[in-house]
């Protein structure tokens, strides 16, 4: 199945155990070889007071359709792990949380 840019944006993203993570933001494509290298998920929830990006490599991806995408669950212990930690000082409103580091 192919799917386009217009049905991966704004594409909701969940885990295995169907945690809703948020939605696909953009997508970051390698120049060479034309893949996906990374997909952004903006972080959705009303409790979420500074915006937050998601970067999740294909590999951590289980599966994707036209209704949602579905990742691994270890994107949610990663997520707490890098943001537990204190922040570097960053006047950026948005916080980018790169979990493609986080492979298993």
């Amino acid at each position: 199945m192919t799917l386009t840019s217009k049905q991966l944006i704004n594409l909701p993203v969940f885990t295995e155990s169907g945690i809703r993570i948020g939605k696909i933001n953009y997508l970051e494509i390698n120049e060479k070889e034309h893949l996906v290298e990374k997909y952004a998920v903006k972080i959705s929830g009303i409790t979420q007071l500074i915006p937050a990006i998601l970067l999740i490599s294909p590999k951590q991806i289980i599966e994707i359709n036209s209704e949602r995408m579905i990742v691994d669950e270890n994107i949610v212990k990663a997520l707490k792990t890098k943001t537990n930690k204190k922040p570097v000082e960053d006047p950026s409103p948005v916080l980018f949380v790169d979990l493609t580091k986080h492979l298993n």
